[in-house]
């Protein structure tokens, strides 16, 4: 599911939440593939952060970074603070603030809910 609305990372998790979802994790190329063909013309939340330990990402479901598509630079915590993974309209990936509102949100179901 893509929603859209000018929303922080935590706002998209709570959406995604009251929705009986998550913000995505994607798992391999093909799942990165599939979002990509679906990828609004600005950048959504996912569900990639470092927000506990800086450098070291993580998905909202505890799993470890295994798969990556980050843009080019990416991650560069440009002025610090970018704890957060937004993915742009071609897919890859890149750090924000997570307070930042940006365009839409990616949830997915089937974790559990």
């Amino acid at each position: 599911m893509v929603g859209s609305g000018a929303v922080g990372w935590a706002q998209a998790q709570g959406r995604c939440r009251d929705s009986g979802a998550q913000l995505v994790v994607i798992g391999d190329a093909q799942e990165q593939e599939f979002l990509t063909s679906l990828a609004p013309p600005y950048e959504t939340w996912i569900g990639l952060h470092d927000r506990s330990t800086e450098g070291s990402f993580q998905w909202v479901d505890g799993s470890a970074l295994s798969f990556r598509n980050w843009r080019w630079g990416q991650p560069d915590e440009a002025g610090g603070g970018e704890d957060c993974v937004a993915m742009d309209s071609r897919g890859g990936w890149g750090d924000r603030p997570c307070a930042v509102s940006l365009g839409g949100w990616v949830c997915e179901r089937g974790w559990g809910c």
